[in-house]
């Protein structure tokens, strides 16, 4: 299905040779289900309202910046598309969790099919399970480095009753209190803010199971394959794969040094929440480093999965498009030098009417692809 709005808008040229300084500037993707859509991404504009940057539909070089509204004059999206693109106007605040969260409430609707609206069902209880699990581990850490400070030996919670490790708990929060000049109260609300930013990359011992560290092994996974498919194939899909594979090494290095950093803080409880106390924007911006440079990722990987609906050379060539160029902030982020990557050259060759120019396939048969991406995304 797909639906128009009825406003015009005259679309601009597309920006070429274009590199984003910042994440913030590149922007959050954006899981459309819309062909010409795959691969935009939503960021702020400049007066504070939202805008999109999508990939040349063409499979040219560049590409349009345009405000919401904008987006009707490449496409037609599906009703799916335009029910979200309704939903994103309204942000000031962008970040990859804030358009995901967004994403899974329009897709528990319905409008992109059954799997897809069951998937963010279960996706949004994960998230909040997630969120639970953080938030425990944190007042563990809490616990433990507060009774280690006065002498006692720290024990795990899986020794302690749920009465014990509560009143461990409130004394621990009571003797940080003073220390921060909060109240109680406002500890216990401290810890669930610095959960809430911890639910996507975990804490402690659980946190290899969390999202970020799952898409960090599933990418280090595609690499090998990536790798192994240039080796044995020294035609274009080979050059794709060979791009797929150098970019997801660069991200992985980087994504490893921002999540060990991350992971790092809570070992020191006083600290990480005298800074949240102090300067939240700052810490917030440091702990969700991780999600900005896997942002993207899932979708590619999961587009690897589904290959086979729609061929291995024509999802190869998808999949190096939507390759998420790294801002230049990374390096500041990381402090390591990064190597340059190769420069995407688009492929070009003659399409029939209702194909896409990538695959070769009807339009409608990419929905029901990309919905089906839906129904996979972690």
């Amino acid at each position: 299905m797909s639906a128009q709005l009825g406003a015009t808008f005259t679309l601009p040229k597309p920006v070429l040779g274009y590199h984003p300084g910042t994440f913030l500037e590149r922007g959050a993707s954006v899981p459309f289900t819309t062909p010409q859509l795959n691969g935009a991404r939503a960021r702020p504009g400049p007066r504070g309202d939202l805008e999109f940057t999508i990939p040349n539909p063409s499979g040219g070089r560049g590409l349009y910046i345009v405000p919401w509204e904008g987006v009707f004059a490449l496409c037609r999206p599906t009703v799916h598309d335009c029910r979200l693109i309704a939903s994103l106007s309204g942000l000031r605040g962008v970040t990859p969790m804030v358009i995901r969260s967004a994403a899974r409430i329009i897709a528990a609707e319905g409008l992109a099919g059954r799997a897809a609206r069951s998937a963010a069902e279960a996706a949004m209880a994960i998230d909040e399970k997630a969120r639970m699990m953080a938030n425990f581990q944190l007042l563990l850490e809490l616990v433990n480095q507060t009774e280690a400070a006065s002498g006692a030996a720290p024990a795990g919670a899986a020794q302690e009753t749920s009465i014990v490790m509560e009143h461990r708990a409130r004394r621990a929060v009571a003797k940080i209190a003073p220390d921060l000049r909060r109240s109680t109260e406002e500890v216990a609300a401290c810890l669930e803010e610095l959960a809430g930013l911890y639910t996507n990359i975990g804490v402690g011992r659980l946190a290899a199971g969390s999202r970020v560290p799952r898409i960090v092994a599933d990418v280090s996974a595609l690499r090998e394959v990536m790798l192994e498919w240039a080796r044995t194939h020294p035609d274009d899909t080979g050059a794709d794969a060979a791009r797929i594979a150098e970019s997801a090494e660069v991200t992985l290095t980087c994504v490893r040094v921002v999540l060990a950093e991350a992971h790092a803080l809570p070992r020191d409880m006083r600290a990480l929440m005298r800074l949240w106390l102090e300067a939240p924007q700052d810490l917030a911006a440091r702990i969700t480093r991780p999600d900005w440079l896997v942002d993207g990722w899932e979708r590619i990987g999961l587009l690897w999965q589904t290959a086979e609906t729609l061929g291995r050379e024509a999802t190869l060539a998808e999949m190096a498009s939507l390759i998420p160029v790294l801002p230049k902030e990374v390096a500041d982020w990381c402090r390591i030098p990064l190597p340059g990557l190769s420069e995407s050259v688009p492929r070009r060759r003659m399409v029939s009417m209702m194909e896409d120019w990538r695959t070769g396939v009807t339009p409608y048969d990419l929905i029901a692809r990309n919905e089906q991406l839906l129904s996979m995304a972690p």
